[in-house]
């Protein structure tokens, strides 16, 4: 009888890895959970009233790697705890406990997940800067739901030089742009310069997907809604501008568009 968890086949210790490291949606989003006050009891002088403001080296942050992410709609920030725990998330707890495990599970998690951004966590940029140069450059794959009020047009450059990078120097393999309905029409409207305000905002836009074009060396994939029966000039327009902007492959849901500068009509994909 196996006495402890290094005693079990590698089998069954590999299918424990896979439920315990791989997100059932296949994406995890890394939500900065809140800093909370570490005093130090040396700290604090016993003459003086302790301050009530933490310094900033007092204060320890960390993600959470949700699986069911929300989209375009912020985890509340000053929820309790108990409210955060409902939500499931991937714990790296596991490959920690001894050398062993670490380098059975060292790169599933890395591998077999996708990292997903929006406007509810804290972006490409930051979080790998706080995930540092190791562990960002263990990512392979990243999806950004796109959100055209918010700075992710003003900062898609400085994004696709970050990815750039992990995959020059890392394990980066493939980035994937997903525009959900509403937010497909915004950017039309905005293509049509519709208000006058917006129009040099798309320019920047696609000024920022043109980034690192020719030497990303990922994979470069656009995904937007299907609209079957409603892609009129426009909509077609519109994603013939993201295309050749960005490049790769552009999907309508998941039907084919274009690839490699080539529209792919029905039937050839």
């Amino acid at each position: 009888m196996p006495t402890t968890f290094l005693d079990l086949p590698r089998e069954i210790r590999d299918e424990i890895y896979f439920h315990a490291l791989i997100s059932q949606t296949g994406v995890v989003s890394p939500h900065l959970i809140p800093p909370r006050p570490s005093f130090k009891p040396s700290s604090i002088k016993p003459l003086s009233p302790p301050s009530s403001t933490p310094t900033s080296s007092q204060l320890v942050g960390r993600f959470r790697l949700y699986t069911n992410p929300p989209k375009l709609c912020p985890i509340r920030v000053f929820e309790p705890e108990t409210w955060r725990d409902k939500h499931p998330y991937i714990s790296l707890n596991l490959p920690r406990t001894c050398r062993q495990i670490y380098f059975e599970t060292q790169f599933l998690f890395w591998e077999r997940n996708t990292f997903y951004f929006s406007n509810a966590n804290a972006g490409v940029i930051r979080t790998m800067k706080m995930m540092g140069q190791v562990s960002s450059r263990l990512i392979t794959s990243v999806v950004i739901q796109m959100d055209n009020d918010s700075d992710l047009t003003r900062l898609m450059s400085k994004t696709l030089n970050v990815l750039a990078s992990r995959a020059r120097f890392g394990n980066f393999r493939r980035l994937e742009l997903v525009w959900d309905e509403e937010q497909f029409k915004i950017l039309m409207n905005m293509a049509r310069q519709i208000p006058m305000a917006r129009a040099r905002q798309y320019d920047e836009l696609l000024e920022g997907l043109r980034t690192g074009e020719s030497g990303g060396r990922f994979e470069r994939t656009i995904r937007l809604p299907s609209l079957v029966g409603q892609r009129g000039r426009e909509a077609e327009a519109c994603a013939r501008d993201l295309h050749f902007a960005f490049g790769g492959k552009l999907f309508w849901g998941d039907v084919l568009g274009w690839e490699n500068w080539k529209q792919v009509m029905p039937g050839e994909a």
